[in-house]
C-alpha cells in the first residue's frame, strides 16, 4: 500500500511492535499457486503474567456497504458478530494498540487521503478448502496496491506477521468457517445477494478491545476521487 518516507514519531517502538506473534501455520494450509493463504486472524498477543496486549489492524469494513451480505454472514456464523465486522483486511497485524499515537494517526490519514477510493464488487463465494468460505472482491488490484504500499511504508508490520514470506495475500471477506457452515449452505445463502458494488469512503484502523474482539478506532478517509478498474474474470476456488 505510496510509501511514507518519514514515519518516526513518539509511536516508534520497533521492539514492542515486533512482539506481535501469530498462530503457527497448520499442516495443510491452503495455497493459491505459490501463495500460502492466511485464513484467520492470529491469536491474541500476551506478555509476561498473561497480560492482554491489544493489537491493531487496517481493514475495509463492509457492514454498511454490503448489509445483506453482512447479515447473511451473521446468520451463518453467529459468533462472528461478537468478534469483528464483515471486512477485507489490508494489513494485519499492524502496531500494538499502545503504540498508536497522534503522529501515527496523522501518517495514516495522509496515506489514505492520497489514495482514491477503491471500487470493486463482491462477486462470488470462494473457499480456502476445508477452512473458510469467503466473498471474493473483484477487481482487487486497487486493494492489493493498498496492502503493498502500506507494507512498504511500514516494513516492520508485514501481512500476517511475515508468516507467508513475500507472498501476496489473497484478499477476501470471510463469511464462515467450513466446520461451522457447509460451503453449499454458504453459497445458497450468499450468492443470490451477489454481486454487490463496493465503493468505500474510508479504510479503518481497528483496535482489539478484548481478546479477539475488534472495533473501529479511527476512520481513514480516501480522497473523493474514485479508482476504477476493468472487471476481470476469475473463477471461484
Amino acid at each position: 500500500m505510496s510509501g511514507i518516507s518519514s514515519r518516526r514519531g513518539d509511536h516508534d517502538s520497533e521492539p514492542s511492535r515486533r512482539r506481535a506473534s501469530i498462530e503457527p501455520r497448520r499442516s495443510g494450509s491452503p495455497v493459491r499457486g505459490n501463495c500460502r493463504i492466511s485464513t484467520h486472524w492470529p491469536k491474541s498477543v500476551h506478555v509476561s503474567g498473561h497480560k492482554f496486549e491489544p493489537r491493531t489492524a487496517i481493514s475495509i469494513l463492509l457492514d454498511e456497504i454490503a448489509p445483506d451480505v453482512a447479515e447473511a454472514r451473521y446468520e451463518l456464523h453467529p459468533q462472528s458478530r461478537l468478534h469483528v465486522p464483515l471486512h477485507i483486511t489490508l494489513l494485519f497485524p499492524f502496531v500494538l494498540r499502545r503504540d498508536v499515537s497522534a503522529d501515527l494517526l496523522g501518517e495514516l490519514r495522509s496515506f489514505f487521503g492520497n489514495h482514491s477510493r477503491p471500487m470493486f464488487e463482491l462477486t462470488h463465494v470462494a473457499t480456502f478448502p476445508d477452512v473458510v468460505a469467503y466473498a471474493a472482491p473483484e477487481p482487487d488490484g486497487a486493494l492489493k496496491r493498498l496492502t503493498c504500499e502500506l507494507w512498504s511504508a511500514y516494513p516492520e508490520t508485514p501481512p500476517y506477521g511475515g508468516e507467508f514470506g513475500m507472498s501476496e495475500p489473497v484478499l477476501h471477506a470471510t463469511l464462515a468457517p467450513l466446520d461451522v457452515a457447509h460451503v453449499e449452505t454458504v453459497r445458497a445463502r450468499v450468492e443470490p445477494l451477489l454481486p454487490v458494488r463496493c465503493e468505500p469512503s474510508h479504510a479503518s484502523l481497528l483496535e482489539e478491545f478484548e481478546p479477539d474482539r475488534w472495533r473501529e478506532l479511527e476512520a481513514l478517509p480516501f480522497t473523493t476521487l474514485t479508482c476504477r478498474e476493468s472487471p476481470t474474470s476469475s473463477p471461484p476456488l
